[in-house]
């Protein structure tokens, strides 16, 4: 998805647009992913490790099966036991009511938000050390990219290739980590960047319009 900007005081309009939409004709400004309406975040750290899994659900390309569950259960399970850590789940509004239930078989010692008010998603990205997005969700990805630590992307069986080279990216430049990475590399051992493209374009716009 992209977005169009016009300076009332000029003819000119900017497009605002994923790089891996790749449109390369006018006046783009290429961001990675997209932009984030997230308020600056304060790390809340708790008493144990926490980690957040931002869990979402069936897209027209796939629909979750419980195989891709129990990969992300599994590095889930190996996190817990080596931290006894805390971890936090938050369903979206795509993710299936059969999923959720059998993630909470699978995972019994999970606090899972049930979709009930307020919802603790903010709260969560502030407190959480580590977090986990499923490939589903750009905005997702790009929330947690926002909050300086460690992230990592657990793939879908079947994607996009231009989400496939939106993770690819990620990964390039240090965004983000796949999944498989978790448990490889202690949080303090990694070299992470801050993604925060609506910073970014703020500031290449103002340069444009002379606002600098």
């Amino acid at each position: 998805m992209s977005l169009q900007v016009i300076h009332k005081d000029s003819l000119n309009h900017w497009v605002i647009a994923p790089f891996h939409d790749r449109l390369k004709e006018g006046n783009v400004i290429e961001i990675l992913g997209c932009l984030h309406n997230l308020p600056p975040l304060i790390h809340n750290p708790l008493n144990k490790p926490c980690l957040m899994v931002s869990l979402g659900g069936d897209t027209l390309h796939y629909r979750y099966e419980f195989s891709f569950v129990d990969y992300l259960v599994q590095h889930i399970h190996l996190w817990a036991e080596k931290t006894q850590g805390i971890v936090l789940i938050t369903p979206s509004r795509r993710t299936r009511p059969d999923i959720i239930d059998y993630i909470k078989k699978q995972l019994p010692f999970a606090i899972i938000w049930d979709g009930t008010d307020p919802n603790p998603y903010h709260e969560w990205l502030q407190n959480a050390d580590q977090l986990i997005v499923t490939g589903d969700s750009i905005s997702m990805a790009c929330d947690a990219c926002f909050t300086g630590k460690p992230v990592y992307i657990a793939q879908l069986p079947k994607t996009k290739k231009k989400w496939q080279a939106f993770h690819q990216q990620l990964y390039k430049e240090s965004y983000a980590f796949p999944l498989e990475d978790l448990n490889k590399t202690a949080p303090e051992n990694l070299s992470i960047k801050i993604l925060n493209e609506r910073q970014r374009v703020a500031d290449i716009l103002k340069s444009k319009l002379n606002l600098i």
